[in-house]
């Protein structure tokens, strides 16, 4: 039988958020200058995340999810990020510690939100994990769009149930 989750120390968490936004422009800054440097354009936009799948593809091994070394967890912390930055930019919102629903997936996490009047949460950490084990070509950018422009599925032409 599956356990609840443990109930986050809210302001122990907010305080380790404010701790990676502290350091997140001059880390950011220097990412984006290191993969310039590199032979990559990085700019926070839609476009540029062709170039960030172009470079986690070139990293491998180096950055793999299966790889959990300190190295490959330092390289992954830019990649996802700049992700959630990207996503901020372009979007709106800002970077929040999930913590309304605990039954929730982001339960916990540093994620996007207010950007939408729904209250949907963007997880660049977990759009990062779902491009290292399954990255398909444009699949970032993807993952990005259908956050906000979401279309809900036409269930009309199914029967309905007269119990």
């Amino acid at each position: 039988m599956a356990t609840p989750k443990q109930l986050i120390d809210a302001e122990a968490a907010n305080e380790e958020l404010q701790l990676f936004l502290f350091h997140l422009a001059d880390n950011q800054e220097s990412f984006v200058a290191r993969t310039r440097d590199e032979g990559y354009t990085l700019d926070y936009t839609l476009h540029s995340l062709g170039e960030l799948e172009r470079y986690i593809k070139d990293k491998g091994e180096q950055i793999a999810w299966r790889n959990t070394s300190e190295d490959a967890a330092a390289l992954r912390l830019p990649v996802w990020s700049y992700l959630g930055e990207t996503f901020r930019k372009v979007f709106g919102g800002g970077w929040n510690v999930s913590l309304d629903d605990p039954s929730s997936i982001n339960y916990g996490k540093w994620v996007i939100s207010g950007f939408d009047e729904a209250g949907v949460e963007f997880d660049p950490l977990r759009t990062m994990q779902g491009y290292l084990l399954r990255g398909q070509p444009g699949s970032l950018r993807r993952s990005l769009e259908v956050q906000v422009r979401f279309v809900p599925t036409d269930l009309s032409d199914l029967a309905e149930d007269d119990a």
